[in-house]
């Protein structure tokens, strides 16, 4: 039985078993990038890790790159497929603008 049959069981249970696999996943990564937050400011001030990604597990810097996808790899390849906050150490958070389709009456 998959770990995500198994905490389906436990949720159809109820009481303080109700999680859900999607629950336990995000609460992880939240996790991840909380603490990835709580330690921008010092990543900022050393030279190290400015500009460049970062990989958060458990609190700790699991691996630095300039390259966001090397990064992944590596560290997927060590640690597993487990909840990695990614991210990269920079002043302002970059802004994407998406265009979306627009609707012309006449």
């Amino acid at each position: 039985m998959i770990c995500g049959e198994v905490l389906d069981r436990f949720s159809e249970l109820g009481g303080p078993y109700a999680i859900t696999f999607e629950d336990l996943k995000m609460n992880s990564f939240e996790a991840e990038r909380n603490s990835f937050l709580e330690m921008k400011h010092t990543l900022l001030s050393d030279p190290r890790y400015q500009g460049k990604y970062v990989a958060v597990r458990d609190g700790l810097i699991l691996d630095v790159d300039d390259d966001k996808v090397e990064l992944a790899k590596r560290v997927y390849d060590k640690h597993g497929y487990v909840p990695i906050y990614i991210d990269r150490v920079q002043e302002k958070a970059r802004i994407y603008e998406i265009p979306s389709p627009e609707i012309r009456r006449k």
